[in-house]
């Protein structure tokens, strides 16, 4: 059995994971919220709060030529490092240490590209997390690295725009 030979529906999906209950891993769902409250996006650009239940989307992540993910991840940086990467083995290596989100989510985007062969792009941006203890407050750290992180991914989604 083949590939699904499908058109992307989006040029970009942008995906906020993380679980709000265990303080920073909340940010990709903060970043997420003040992602949809900058702009009116264009029907080819997706945000999604996906927190832990990233394979709910499946279906969308498999129909996106560029999947964004914004997380905490720990990278061993200082608490409020903002990361950017686009490398595989890097995106992997990352999530295969993370153990918060169930199913991996370099897993579920291999599942994709088996299936349709998108998204061609993946690009996770992550901020480093202080904590991830149980409660619902981000760090302080983490907090004063969201203006930067929400600027770089709306510069990283206008570059895909305007490469077509």
């Amino acid at each position: 059995m083949g590939k699904l030979e499908l058109l992307p529906q989006y040029q970009v999906l942008v995906l906020g994971a993380g679980n709000i209950l265990r303080s920073d891993d909340g940010v990709g769902s903060m970043v997420i919220s003040l992602l949809r409250d900058t702009k009116k996006w264009p029907e080819s650009i997706c945000i999604l709060e996906v927190g832990t239940a990233m394979f709910y989307y499946l279906h969308e992540i498999s129909c996106s030529r560029c999947v964004i993910i914004i997380d905490a991840v720990r990278a061993g940086g200082r608490p409020g490092s903002v990361y950017h990467f686009e490398n595989w083995e890097d995106v992997s290596s990352i999530y295969e240490r993370m153990d918060s989100h169930g199913l991996l989510p370099a897993d579920i985007i291999e599942w994709s590209r088996a299936l349709t062969g998108l998204p061609v792009e993946l690009i996770v941006f992550g901020v480093e997390p202080a904590n991830l203890d149980f409660g619902s407050q981000i760090s302080s750290p983490v907090m004063l690295a969201v203006p930067a992180l929400v600027s770089e991914v709306i510069m990283e989604i206008d570059r895909i725009l305007e490469k077509g």
